[in-house]
């Protein structure tokens, strides 16, 4: 991966100071190798992100999914009962059929058998005509015979009666039978008709449950596997973002060591200037000392040589003429004042003008506002609090960012998270820092003045889009740059 060999390369590049003690130098090759590392950690974050939101899509479309597989188990329950209900109507139905054409059958043959025994006895009545009872009894022999007789007439013609009144019944029996058995058979069509239906129904009920349930399936399926994604994508960014909280550690270090040297380079270069300045001084008090002695010389070597004209007898006038024009000629000049040795000014990172740590700064950008304050956050993947190390300032891209104080640029270039990157130091170990810009428009150590245009607002870096990360830091260490800004107190920014 990219990122980790990145961030191997960095390691392996920051191990050791360099020996040319080059910040710059040093910066741009750990930057060449994080800066590879941004779009890998950026791609694992929407990666994260993406599954995460899947997650809770899903998790949100479960209790829907749950509720329709519960309705469709219970609406196969309710339409499996349905059809045991009705099959069991119609096999009780289908028992009913038969047994009423086994009564019909019964039936029939009963009049068949009754209707052979009515024949029979209107085919004897009929052959012995009107009178065959009478004549039955006048032929007794004994008053025996004629009882006998008498009761076996009693007892054809009773059972003629009896039969025909039978066979009477039997034949509305049947048709009674018969009535039935058509509206058994209607019924068990219209039975056997729903029994479809139902079993249709509970076919589709259990096939939706089974739907549902594959749904429900592929959900849970889906949800693990999308849980199994933001695990390991979320242990590989917090992997990365461990590795870059170590390089902007690395980062913060350098800013410290970079501010200390730029100030010893400013204390020996104002020293080697106050020793220069003394120099000068004291050959100038020299030159005057050494003037002063050449007047003096002069003067008496003047006053010896008149002694001597006055002495010889020269005539007056020309003794006159001669010193006054000799006097007038070697009148040493009056001496000048010594000047007073100039102050050296104080610089705060090797530049010859002076800075302030303590006055108020100009808000960076024109017209911009700040939309999110600097402090610990919590971070809603990595799931673990983290430190916003500055504010961010909302701002179009492109937008001029402006130097918040005088000061000597001290980095400027890419800085892994930061995108593009500015730092500017303002004296006594305070610095301000410009990050994700689209363009750096200084570089290492040159002089800038409060308002000047440093770059402009971009999105480059751990950014989700256009605006400028603005910080103060004391000798690396992050303050709230509101404390600079006027608006809140000069406080660390976390812990």
């Amino acid at each position: 991966m990219a990122l980790l060999t990145g961030m191997v390369v960095a390691a392996g590049l920051v191990a050791a100071p360099p020996a040319s003690g080059d910040l710059e130098d040093d910066k741009r090759k750990v930057d060449a190798a994080a800066q590879d590392a941004q779009s890998d950690v950026l791609a694992l974050e929407k990666k994260v992100d993406q599954a995460t939101k899947r997650v809770l899509n899903i998790r949100g479309q479960l209790p829907s999914a749950n509720a329709k597989l519960e309705a469709a188990t219970s609406a196969q329950a309710e339409a499996d009962g349905q059809a045991r209900k009705t099959a069991l109507e119609l096999d009780q139905m289908q028992g009913d059929i038969r047994a009423a054409k086994s009564k019909l059958d019964q039936v029939e043959a009963e009049i068949a058998e009754l209707r052979g025994d009515v024949g029979e006895f209107a085919r004897r009545a009929y052959q012995t005509g009107r009178f065959t009872e009478l004549e039955l009894l006048l032929d007794a022999k004994s008053p025996a015979d004629f009882t006998h007789r008498l009761e076996a007439i009693r007892v054809v013609s009773q059972s003629s009666g009896v039969a025909l009144t039978k066979m009477s019944t039997n034949r509305a029996d049947l048709g009674d039978l018969r009535i039935r058995l058509d509206a058994l058979r209607t019924n068990a069509e219209e039975k056997n008709a729903v029994a479809e239906t139902r079993l249709i129904a509970a076919q589709e009920a259990a096939s939706a449950a089974a739907s549902a349930k594959r749904r429900v399936d592929d959900l849970v399926s889906s949800e693990q596997d999308a849980l199994a994604t933001v695990r390991s994508k979320r242990a590989d960014v917090k992997a990365s973002y461990e590795d870059l909280a170590a390089e902007q550690s690395r980062i913060e270090v350098e800013i410290a060591e970079a501010v200390r040297r730029a100030e010893r380079r400013a204390k020996r270069e104002a020293a080697r200037r106050a020793a220069a300045e003394l120099e000068a001084a004291r050959q100038a008090a020299a030159r005057r000392a050494a003037a002063k002695r050449e007047a003096a010389e002069r003067e008496a070597a003047e006053r010896e040589a008149a002694k001597r004209a006055k002495s010889s007898g020269t005539a007056k006038s020309s003794q006159k003429s001669s010193s006054g024009s000799t006097r007038k000629r070697s009148k040493p000049s009056k001496p000048s004042k010594p000047s007073k040795p100039s102050k050296p000014s104080r610089t705060s990172s090797g530049g010859s003008r002076q800075t302030s740590s303590s006055g108020q700064w100009l808000f960076p950008i024109s017209g911009g506002y700040i939309g999110s304050e600097a402090g610990s956050r919590f971070h809603p993947i990595l799931r673990y609090t983290k430190c916003h190390t500055g504010v961010d300032i909302s701002a179009r891209s492109g937008t001029p960012i402006r130097a918040a104080a005088s000061g000597t640029v001290i980095m400027a270039g890419w800085s892994g998270g930061f995108g593009q990157y500015t730092t500017i130091s303002h004296g006594n170990g305070l610095t301000s820092s410009y990050a994700h810009q689209s363009v750096i428009g200084v570089r290492v150590g040159q002089w800038v003045s409060r308002g000047q245009t440093i770059g402009y607002v971009g999105s480059t870096g751990y950014s989700t889009g256009p605006h400028l990360h603005f910080e103060a830091r004391i000798y690396g260490v992050v303050y709230n740059p509101r404390g600079w800004l006027g608006s809140g107190s000069k406080t660390r920014a976390c812990g």
